[in-house]
């Protein structure tokens, strides 16, 4: 969805900020307040939207933990968002299990298991230090001089089967370590498909905030310079109209290749919908600029067509903002500073970038 209906005043709304509420009868506070939502997440007024509108406001459990489990990245609610939590089915009352939910547990079991694994390694280590001194002492005992023969050798079965036990435990501990080594690449899998945008193969608003938080700490402790620019295709809705969203997709997919061939080297991931976020880790702002703008210029001096049908596309362009890291802020803060100059670019006319 474009972005053409913001304005710089507009409402504060349900998250972020509080905006002040007029005095007003319940009913209508309801009806403010899932108004209010829609506006601040861009999302239309269609029946579904205000349901789901409706059912945050009126703190349905299931909706307002998936909800808010979508915007824990603080990026906002996308119409992409909206969909999949309306189609969620109603489990009775128990909350659904979201992305984000999912990638925590994720992360928790895999430390788990590394934790595990590592009790594995040291026990397999010391049951074989175990079982070769073993082996050891009753080679000893069998070189030994020994008035009761019987009782040496009621030991040496004794050790023997203590050998065969600990080589017993040793295997299993090796088969174990195995599996626990496919487990761990089971949900490094996981966890990449539930960081992943699965259009664009690109990482995640998730996966570009986890990965900002760690660029600012050294960004703050080498004072390396940071930088975010947010990105969004000029007139994509009419992509869709015309052409179709299959066509739509397309066209995502080609600018995600296209910031990633010009912005090589730095993280360039999808934001929801036609939006893109790339982070330039370590590029002065000037720097960054050029390098996205040379990208917005080599893409809008073609002519695309669709393949296929030879229907022509047109001229491709995209508008963007683009912000330096001010001090410790958070990456929903940076995104915010960079969707203000996405806004002036596009007031401005579009196919350009503002810094």
């Amino acid at each position: 969805m474009l972005k053409t209906m913001r304005s710089p005043g507009r409402l504060a709304g349900l998250f972020g900020a509080t905006a002040p509420v007029p005095a007003m009868s319940a009913d209508r506070d309801i009806y403010y307040r899932a108004g209010v939502l829609l506006f601040d997440h861009d999302l239309r007024p269609s029946p579904g939207n205000y349901a789901l509108a409706h059912a945050y406001v009126e703190r349905d459990p299931r909706i307002v933990a998936a909800v808010d489990a979508a915007l824990a990245g603080g990026a906002g609610l996308t119409q992409q968002d909206a969909d999949t939590i309306m189609a969620i089915p109603d489990t009775g009352g128990s909350a659904p299990v979201s992305p984000a939910a999912l990638a925590q547990m994720i992360g928790e079991a895999q430390a788990r298991f590394d934790s595990f694994s590592g009790l594995v390694d040291s026990s397999r280590d010391d049951a074989a230090r175990f079982g070769d001194a073993l082996e050891q002492g009753a080679a000893g005992i069998a070189a030994a001089d020994a008035l009761d023969l019987e009782a040496v050798a009621a030991l040496l079965d004794i050790t023997r089967t203590m050998i065969d036990t600990t080589r017993q435990a040793e295997e299993r501990l090796r088969a174990t370590g195995a599996e626990m080594a496919e487990l761990r690449a089971s949900l490094a899998a996981a966890r990449a498909d539930a960081e992943t945008d699965p259009l664009t193969a690109l990482p995640n608003r998730r996966a570009f905030a986890a990965r900002f938080a760690e660029a600012r700490e050294t960004a703050i402790a080498e004072a390396r310079p940071l930088a975010v620019a947010l990105i969004d295709i000029d007139r994509f809705k009419a992509v869709n109209d015309v052409h179709g969203h299959e066509v739509g997709d397309r066209v995502i997919q080609l600018v995600g290749k296209e910031l990633l061939r010009g912005c090589t080297g730095h993280l360039v991931g999808r934001h929801g919908g036609e939006e893109f976020i790339i982070l330039f880790d370590g590029t002065p702002l000037p720097a960054a600029r050029a390098l996205l703008d040379a990208t917005r210029a080599d893409l809008a001096g073609r002519t695309l067509k669709v393949a296929g049908t030879g229907r022509e596309l047109g001229t491709l362009t995209f508008s963007a903002g683009l912000v330096a890291l001010k001090g410790a802020e958070s990456c929903a803060a940076a995104i915010r500073r960079a969707d203000t100059l996405l806004y002036r670019a596009k007031q401005a006319g579009r196919n350009r970038i503002e810094a």
